[in-house]
């Protein structure tokens, strides 16, 4: 199957982003963060070499859980936000990602995620459903 062309990054792409996430974006500098959302798709086409990337879901393992009324609403975001650092890339470059149990560390779940080409899910879809049928994943 053909790589389909890149998607282009607009400065309102930008700014409907940063709008819904409150990053502040301004209308002057959208352009800028245009240009360096579609040079990083252009980095992530290694993908492109192989079938699926197969990579943590998170760059770090699972922490507990913060108790109802333990901390503000900017402190949790402010402990959830980092766990991004591997999904947001490819939500940005509109690679398609899955995620899926992939058992776990210290007694807490751990996730694997599957990064794809441009516009093949499905074998995102394959490869997620082969190894579940292994029940390695499995959280118990």
């Amino acid at each position: 199957m053909p790589t389909p062309p890149l998607p282009q990054a607009t400065a309102d792409d930008v700014l409907a982003i940063s709008d819904h996430l409150g990053l502040g974006v301004s209308r002057d500098d959208a352009p800028e963060y245009a240009w360096l959302v579609t040079e990083q798709s252009r980095a992530y086409e290694a993908v492109a070499d192989v079938d699926v990337l197969v990579m943590p879901t998170t760059p770090t393992t699972a922490r507990p859980l913060i108790e109802r009324g333990g901390a503000t609403i900017s402190e949790e975001v402010a402990a959830a936000v980092p766990l991004l650092r591997n999904t947001c890339p490819f939500d940005v470059t509109h690679h398609p990602g899955l995620s899926i149990p992939a058992g776990e560390v210290d007694g807490l779940p751990a996730g694997m995620m599957f990064v794809g080409k441009h516009l093949d899910e499905a074998t995102l879809y394959r490869v997620a459903a082969a190894y579940e049928a292994t029940g390695e994943g499995a959280y118990r």
